[in-house]
């Protein structure tokens, strides 16, 4: 029985995470700049800003969602399982699992959506909103991430164990490239365990249900027709968004006063 390439399944991961990743800061950035408000750095763990803004706090995860909503949009298209398909498909998943940022603020009163709900009252109430809100969300996330992928395991593109090798590799690639990507930032160590590992390894960890999901839904024919090749392009560009991301926005890149 045919595998996928294992090594194309991490490249594609490392662009997806660090995809998802930027969109979220460089939302926070661009809607500081819009609104007049001074952004004095961007790295792979934060945008922080001259002054504080609802708007500014929201913008990364409502970025997230609509971009990776896009991108699921697109898979619904494009039924068969390719290495392009996979791609969309797991950057809209990680995407929109930013989701999960909800729940975190909610229960940690910290981070970004706390800031969102900052004065508002009775703030327990808007504290138990967000984390509901957040739960509703992250589950529905996984449902369409499951409703897509449902045709390549039906239509014999991939198999289930075949995919939960795909998902594991990513989530694992996805998670490590985070945390390296914060372990430079300009900020403070206490980034590494909160957006290192806690918007990689934690924020992510519904894409190893998936699998598991489809195994109960789904009837497999028993061929795998499709499976993830060796690609140079793509590793060639995980390579370079790997050194890119790490080396690049990790340290974060400050601007002038």
């Amino acid at each position: 029985m045919r595998k996928s390439n294992l090594v194309t399944a991490a490249a594609i991961a490392i662009v997806a995470y660090a995809a998802a990743d930027i969109v979220h800061e460089a939302s926070h950035a661009l809607v500081a700049r819009l609104s007049g408000i001074r952004v004095l750095s961007i790295s792979t763990v934060a945008a922080p800003t001259a002054q504080e803004s609802r708007a500014v706090a929201a913008a990364g995860t409502t970025a997230n969602v609509v971009l990776g909503a896009i991108a699921l949009a697109l898979v619904a298209q494009k039924r068969r399982f390719s290495a392009a398909t996979y791609s969309l498909w797991l950057f809209g998943v990680v995407g929109t699992m930013n989701t999960a940022y909800l729940m975190y603020s909610g229960l940690s009163d910290s981070g970004d959506w706390a800031a969102v709900i900052a004065g508002a009252r009775p703030y327990w109430a808007w504290r138990l909103l967000i984390v509901t809100a957040g739960l509703i969300f992250y589950t529905t996330v996984i449902r369409v991430a499951v409703l897509l992928a449902t045709p390549w395991i039906a239509d014999g593109d991939t198999s289930i164990a075949d995919f939960r090798r795909v998902i594991r590799v990513s989530y694992v690639t996805g998670g490590v490239l985070l945390v390296l990507g914060s372990a430079f930032n300009p900020i403070g160590r206490e980034l590494i365990l909160i957006s290192g590992v806690g918007a990689s390894f934690g924020l992510t960890c519904g894409l190893l249900l998936v699998p598991g999901i489809l195994a109960s839904d789904v009837k497999a024919p028993g061929w795998i027709s499709n499976a993830l090749e060796f690609q140079p392009a793509w590793i060639a560009a995980g390579l370079i968004v790997g050194i890119v991301f790490v080396g690049f926005f990790g340290p974060g890149v400050h601007f002038a006063r």
